[in-house]
């Protein structure tokens, strides 16, 4: 394996030395210096190779503008090179021509740079910038530390601790700003995230342990390895089985066997000298163990069955502490014999004070991770065919998806309403909480718990909302909703178009509906094989089905509708295209709202529908509408807003 991956290196330094003038486009110099540092590492590795490294590595440094760690690389390069023998002694004479005429360029450009008396410190690596993490608007809160001062932390019988409005808040605000505590990678994105940061990657380094993580950076690697993974690499196929209990593991990982010891010894008191659980001793509620330890677990609330469950993967999650030898770091196998029960001298090592402790809690965090936890998303373009023209505009279609899952415990103080006032972006691991409508002096902030009034009918919300959080919900828009729900006895026959009560009624619909979704499978099959015209075909057929048995205004019949653009767009029917899908935003807007970011992605769309059918006034117009609200949701630093604004610029210049 080791040898065909020296292969693999000599084969991309050969490829790199062949098309040398386009070497700064290459993904990041930064990422190639630390895959040849990688490399470089590895055993067994032959005997031209190190000066090719160098000779690499160098111009990676000189791209970089680091001139005087280049000019260094390529002396003991050079230095090394000499000292090898080879057995065809023209390519050692060719690479040390290499050498010399990169030393020439290195040190013309080191001398400029010492004769302006300029530094490197001073160059700017712009394969290494990260951009600045989004602030909170106004100033930091004195107490909600990750949160604005425009909001402050209230404490009461009926809504327990809960987040108001200090003054009046506009929309696109940024109200909290949050690192999770800890958080887990799902095993789906493993080869394509950081294990530590969650970065998307663009030069992988492996663990040096097993096969199954990834990271961004060999920094990434050794944080992670230090806090958490030296404990979990090797019992990561037994932690998928556990689900959302894996972050329950790394929130003692991350804390740490002393701090948990400590924290029993200082922290069992019922009720804060502040009053309000999780402020520290200066009043402070920061993103902290206490704050995590303080959210609620429903220990009451949860089925008999559910404990059960939770118990014993919190003894498993023990064992796997316990075998990874974990609790050998602060104490000696006799030290925690000897911290024993007398009655049990004779039990397993599972029966010490710590071990029990430790168990405890772990059991205390699964039961809370049930209610608190957060998973951080990503956008992920899934269309069967997007449609393309010349210049690169594409119609796409765009969702999030979970990345991971995390505890957040500032977010996590935001009580839920099916109408929220915020929304939730993540800037790798960062959750940004932003308002997306104009909130009163007073008035409470609310997250959505995932069941959405437009999303979601009442009763599937007030199912979901008792069976995982333990409460009935009456935010406005179920209290609305639940005074007035339809009647059964209010739905018509499609089959026998009665107008009169029919008893089969619901039976006549579903079976509808059941072939109207195998027309409509069939529909995406034709599309995903090019066959458009068919596939336009049955779509229409499904639309005008659709369109009998639902409301126009329902997202089933906005989905055909969108699905009939697309298929126009590909026939090259931009116009018509452009009609069908403003009829399907209308749908949109009614189903989730005029300030949704489902109807910011659908305008995205429409915008570049608009371009390509050359209605530049309507796409300006429809342009500004949908960064507006891109803007409220993500900032405007989101990709989505300097898309728009790259559109916006084409546009112009059109005139």
């Amino acid at each position: 394996m080791t040898l065909l991956f020296l292969i693999l290196i000599d084969l991309l330094l050969s490829f790199i030395s062949a098309n040398i003038k386009s070497f700064p486009s290459l993904p990041t110099n930064q990422a190639c210096i630390a895959d040849i540092e990688e490399v470089k590492q590895c055993s067994c590795v032959p005997a031209h190779l190190p000066s090719r490294l160098s000779l690499r590595k160098a111009q990676c440094l000189f791209y970089l503008q680091r001139y005087k760690e280049a000019k260094t690389e390529l002396q003991d390069g050079m230095k090394n090179l000499q000292q090898k023998t080879y057995d065809d002694p023209k390519k050692k004479e060719s690479l040390l021509s290499d050498f010399e005429k990169w030393l020439k360029k290195v040190e013309t450009k080191f001398d400029l740079e010492l004769t302006n008396d300029i530094t490197s410190t001073h160059l700017l690596d712009t394969d290494n910038v990260c951009e600045p993490c989004t602030k909170v608007s106004y100033v930091t809160n004195s107490v909600v530390t990750c949160a604005s001062s425009a909001v402050e932390l209230q404490d009461n019988s009926s809504l327990g601790r809960h987040l108001r409005a200090k003054h009046p808040l506009k929309a696109g605000d940024v109200l909290i700003v949050e690192k999770p505590y800890a958080a887990i990678l799902l095993p789906d994105y493993y080869l394509s995230h950081c294990n530590y940061c969650l970065d998307e990657l663009v030069s992988p380094v492996p663990c040096q342990r097993c096969c199954h993580v990834l990271y961004c950076s060999r920094i990434c690697r050794q944080q992670d390895w230090s806090s958490c993974h030296y404990v979990e690499c090797y019992f990561l196929k037994l932690l998928h089985s556990v689900g959302i209990a894996h972050l329950s593991l790394r929130i003692i990982l991350v804390t740490g066997l002393q701090y948990l010891l400590d924290f029993k010894e200082n922290h069992t008191k019922d009720t804060p000298p502040s009053g309000i659980d999780g402020l520290t001793d200066a009043g402070c509620y920061e993103t902290n163990y206490l704050s995590v330890y303080k959210l609620m677990t429903h220990s009451t609330d949860i089925p008999a069955e559910d404990q059960l469950q939770y118990s014993m993967t919190a003894v498993l999650l023990l064992h796997i502490l316990n075998q990874s030898g974990w609790f050998q770091e602060k104490y000696t196998v006799q030290q925690i014999l000897d911290n024993y029960d007398n009655k049990a001298k004779e039990s397993h090592l599972l029966w010490s004070e710590p071990h029990r402790y430790v168990g405890a809690v772990l059991l205390h965090h699964i039961q809370q991770l049930i209610c608190n936890a957060h998973a951080i998303t990503k956008l992920d373009f899934s269309d069967p065919r997007p449609t393309t023209v010349n210049d690169g505009v594409s119609i796409q279609t765009t969702s999030q998806v979970r990345l991971a899952t995390a505890v957040y415990p500032t977010v996590s103080l935001l009580n839920h309403s099916c109408q929220p006032s915020i929304s939730l972006s993540f800037q790798k691991d960062t959750l940004v909480v932003r308002s997306v409508k104009d909130i009163s002096e007073g008035k409470e902030v609310f997250s959505c718990y995932g069941p959405h009034s437009f999303r979601m009918d009442f009763a599937e919300r007030q199912q979901i909302l008792k069976d995982q959080y333990f409460f009935k919900c009456q935010c406005e828009a179920c209290i609305l909703e639940g005074s007035h729900r339809p009647s059964a006895s209010d739905e018509d026959c499609y089959q026998c178009f009665s107008q009169l009560p029919c008893e089969n009624a619901k039976e006549h619909t579903k079976s509808a509906l059941l072939g109207e979704a195998n027309n409509f499978k069939k529909a995406l099959t034709l599309l995903e094989s090019n066959n458009i015209e068919d596939a336009l075909a049955t779509f229409r057929l499904c639309a005008d089905l659709r369109k009998r048995l639902l409301a126009h205004h329902t997202k089933d019949y906005g989905e055909i509708q969108d699905c009939i653009a697309r298929c126009l767009a590909s026939l090259g029917k931009y116009k018509e295209a452009c009609k069908v899908l403003e009829s399907s935003l209308t749908i949109t807007e009614d189903c989730y709202g005029s300030g949704s970011l489902e109807l910011a992605r659908e305008l995205q769309k429409f915008c570049e529908l608009l371009y390509i059918a050359g209605e530049r006034k309507k796409a300006l117009k429809t342009i500004n509408r949908a960064k507006s609200l891109f803007a409220i949701h993500f900032g405007l630093k989101c990709p989505e807003y300097g898309e728009l604004a790259l559109l916006e610029s084409k546009l112009h210049l059109q005139k």
